[in-house]
């Protein structure tokens, strides 16, 4: 048994994010979009979801925390095409706990190692996957989610091909666009786990680039994948949008809102990256022409519309129980990402339902959930969310709330249970409606096996990208040391350029990459004093509209945008 005891600063700490976690979850319900499908059962699933995340979480995160940190992982989320990992994890827990205290099954202090251990986990990480705009939440940052680091940004940019009103390009973007997007949500079960986004990045006075991110496409962890992503080339996409006059927010779902709401006509450029936790940078897909990136969008476009229908056919021949043990699997495998990174998952600490989650499956139809979801997240009526007679919730002025504190008694006698799980992983254990997962796993790096996923991943962690000194060289450092040779070499391993680039390394009549950052800190330091005019800004770029939006010609040696002082950077 566990001898750990709470501190003071402990504590706070924990019921400061557990007040947090309530106003974050009780805004986005009530200004966002709760969901039901016709298809999938998904609050019973969700509901399944979190016992199973309160039992299963605390003793993956101790295994995983013997091979990375949660600071690491926070690095390599920023680099590649990865699940909201953190905040999944931390939040399903919490109402996980929130149901069983509810329930009357566990009191506010018990497993408080358990505790301390998601909130001290929850914070490194998302502090080190938002070090571009540093906070714990997205909405602490008013919905803008900068991920990207500058050097990714600026070959983003420099690499995307301009859409214009009627061209093959634009007539591929507007099918690839909803059909992925349809599919995603389909292959975790009608939920929007596998849809993400990032930014908005600002590129010019009316133009924002945002990233979108569609997750877990081919053969991967899920089961029912197994055959029906065998066609799909990739199994996670990323598209850079460039869009014009439209406001953007992303929210810590993921999900990227828009003024105006139907924003496709805005897309002035696009481009398209893959990536994963195998990578350690975006690697461009068909772009080494505007042709090139049609012709694939096309393609894809097509795998995926097959892999929709294969889908659909078997999704229509599973029970009840599988429905729901398959979008639990999709809810829960939220951690699966930091034991991927740190080179040690494995299926078996995933397909199976805990058999203390088992005991609620008979009630938990979606009548009871739906009341409950409107008990738990709307009213803050649940038996154990009441604070005291004149507590007003920040949000929706309720009595209750949906995150119950810690009392503070617990510093004077110590009196609690320390872990959910006494014998660690040994206590998990149930079972499972589907079948197992028996098929190769699709990555950027080709098929492999689970063995060589776990050792690529491994392999990984020892890149340039994510250890000292590079680890550390953030957009900060590089504004006062631009000049410096290490500043060259750290810029120069971006993503992969297309190979119709306008800037390649055998383009030395370019300047250097930090040069050129370097430059834009001295004019950026300038335009404090020097207003900018309406049409440039000190020098640094143009603030250019649509019309200076030209496409590439077929050749691919034209940018997106007109050759200018800042953003295209030969990559070394």
């Amino acid at each position: 048994m566990s001898d750990w005891q709470i501190t003071e600063q402990q504590l706070s700490e924990i019921n400061y994010l557990l007040q947090k976690s309530d106003e974050l979850v009780v805004w986005m319900n009530t200004t966002r979009t709760a969901q039901e499908s016709k298809l999938f059962p998904v609050i019973p699933y969700m509901w399944m979801s979190f016992f199973d995340s309160y039992y299963r979480y605390p003793d993956l995160i101790r295994l995983a925390n013997q091979h990375i940190t949660p600071e690491k992982a926070g690095a390599r989320a920023r680099e590649a095409t990865t699940k909201l990992t953190s905040w999944c994890t931390y939040n399903f827990y919490l109402y996980g706990r929130l149901f069983l205290l509810n329930m009357g099954l566990i009191k506010p202090e018990d497993n408080l190692e358990d505790l301390w251990l998601m909130t001290d986990w929850y914070k490194r990480f998302q502090l080190g996957y938002h070090r571009q705009n540093p906070h714990i939440t997205i909405k602490d940052a008013s919905d803008q989610a900068p991920e990207l680091p500058e050097r990714t940004l600026q070959v983003l940019e420099a690499d995307a091909f301009a859409v214009t009103p009627g061209s093959d390009l634009e007539s591929a973007v507007r099918r690839f666009f909803p059909t992925l997007t349809q599919y995603t949500f389909l292959a975790h079960c009608e939920c929007r786990i596998g849809i993400h986004a990032s930014g908005p990045y600002r590129i010019g006075e009316n133009l924002t680039m945002v990233t979108q991110d569609w997750m877990d496409l081919s053969q991967n962890d899920f089961p029912w994948l197994d055959e029906v992503g065998e066609g799909v080339s990739f199994n996670n996409l990323t598209m850079p949008v460039i869009l014009r006059d439209t406001k953007s927010e992303v929210t810590d779902w993921g999900s990227h809102y828009a003024q105006p709401e139907y924003w496709m006509p805005n897309v002035v450029g696009v481009g398209l990256y893959t990536s994963d936790f195998l990578t350690d940078r975006y690697q461009p897909v068909g772009m080494g022409s505007e042709q090139e990136l049609t012709d694939t969008l096309n393609r894809l476009t097509e795998e995926i519309t097959d892999a929709t229908a294969k889908l659909y056919r078997r999704f229509a021949g599973m029970s009840w129980d599988q429905m729901v043990d398959a979008g639990n699997f999709v809810y829960t495998h939220s951690l699966a990402d930091y034991l991927h990174m740190a080179g040690i998952y494995d299926p078996a600490h995933w397909e199976f339902v805990d058999a203390r989650t088992e005991r609620f499956r008979d009630f938990l139809n979606e009548e009871y959930c739906r009341t409950d979801y409107g008990e738990c997240f709307f009213t803050n009526d649940g038996r154990a969310q009441q604070r005291n007679e004149y507590y007003r919730h920040p949000v929706v002025g309720s009595q209750g709330s949906n995150q119950p504190l810690v009392p503070s008694s617990v510093l004077n006698d110590h009196d609690y249970s320390r872990r959910v799980n006494p014998n660690g992983l040994a206590d998990l254990g149930g079972t499972f409606a589907l079948d197992k997962k028996s098929a190769p796993y699709s990555y950027a790096a080709g098929k492999l096996s689970l063995e060589e996923a776990n050792a690529k991943a491994v392999e990984v962690s020892n890149s340039p990208v994510f250890t000292k000194p590079w680890v550390n060289l953030d957009d900060s450092w590089v504004m006062h040391h631009w000049d410096t040779p290490e500043a060259n070499k750290t810029l120069g391993y971006s993503p992969a350029r297309a190979p119709g680039s306008s800037e390649t390394t055998s383009d030395r009549s370019a300047p250097p990459r930090a040069s050129r950052l370097g430059k834009r800190s001295r004019r950026r330091s300038a335009r404090r004093s020097n207003p900018p005019s309406a049409t440039t800004v000190a020098g640094l770029r143009p603030i250019h509209g649509a019309a200076d939006l030209v496409p590439r010609p077929a050749s691919g040696d034209t940018p997106l945008v007109p050759e200018r002082d800042t953003p295209g950077r030969s990559r070394g």
